[in-house]
Order: structure tokens, then C-alpha cells, then sequence
């Protein structure tokens, strides 16, 4: 008998169930050429410099600046992932709506999805690790009768 191993890539995956990102009701595909390392370059810009938001030595307006321009920095990378016949119609969507605290969300279900991290997770299994496929122990048992409970006689 063959012994063989069988794998499936991010972009067959990506191919058969395809990746959507919904903005406004407006549905873009991901190209399903994209990959964990693409994403990580791409994103990498985007993330370096924000820590420097909370940095109280910064004028308030040079950290509005810094966070615009790491927005953009973001929703053109984002845009990369696109695919191309769509991306020009999702830049100039993103652009204007796309801001800082959502692509964070976009970039983070992106990398878990691209990663195969957010697979389904698997049916619940007994204490000892089988599959509870039977019925449960007490399908099909009738109910017990209850009995009241006696009590104290009161005095009147």
C-alpha cells in the first residue's frame, strides 16, 4: 500500500474558499496568492512608529500626524492584498473610511485566516479522547417520579 502525504497550500485553500473583506456593504476578494510572509512585509510598516502615540514628550499634533500617516501607510498595504481587478475602487473606499483601530481588525483576522489559524474547531470528545458519537446515558430514560419531602407538622 502507498504511503503518501497530502498537503494542502494557503493558496489552494484560498482558491476554494475564498477570502472577502465586506467595507460598507461592499464585498473586495483577497487575492489568494497572499501569504503569511507577504502579509508580515507588508504590515510591518504599518505597526512600526505607533507606539510612539502614547509618547506624552511628542506635541499631541506630530502624533496625530504619525497615526494618519501610518493609517495610509496601512490601507495601502492592505490594498495590496486585493485582488487587482478591485483594488482601485477599495484604495479610494479605504482610504476615506478605513481607520487606524479597524485595520488593526482587518490585519489581524487577515493573518489568521492567511495562517490557517482560524480553522473550525473540532467536535467535543469524551474524557478519554473518543468521539462522543452514541447517544447520551440518558436518552431514552424515563423520568423519575418525585416524591414530596415530609414536613414538619406546624402548630396552629
Amino acid at each position: 500500500m502507498p504511503r503518501h502525504l497530502a498537503i494542502e497550500t494557503a493558496y489552494a485553500r484560498n482558491i476554494a474558499d475564498p477570502l472577502v473583506l465586506t467595507l460598507d456593504g461592499t464585498d473586495y476578494r483577497l487575492d489568494p496568492a497572499i501569504n503569511v510572509g507577504h502579509l508580515a512585509a507588508l504590515f510591518t510598516r504599518f505597526q512600526d512608529g505607533l507606539t510612539s502615540l502614547g509618547d506624552d514628550d511628542l506635541p499631541m499634533d506630530q502624533r496625530m500626524a504619525t497615526m494618519e500617516a501610518k493609517r495610509v501607510e496601512g490601507v495601502n498595504a492592505l490594498t495590496q492584498c486585493v485582488v487587482v481587478d478591485e483594488r482601485e475602487a477599495f484604495a479610494a473606499l479605504g482610504l476615506e473610511r478605513i481607520d487606524v483601530v479597524q485595520l488593526a481588525n482587518i490585519i489581524t483576522w487577515l493573518l489568521s485566516e492567511v495562517s490557517g489559524q482560524a480553522t473550525p474547531t473540532q467536535p467535543p470528545s469524551s474524557s478519554n479522547g473518543s468521539l462522543a458519537d452514541g447517544p447520551a446515558s440518558t436518552a431514552g430514560a424515563l423520568p423519575e417520579a418525585s416524591t414530596p419531602s415530609p414536613s414538619a407538622p406546624t402548630e396552629p
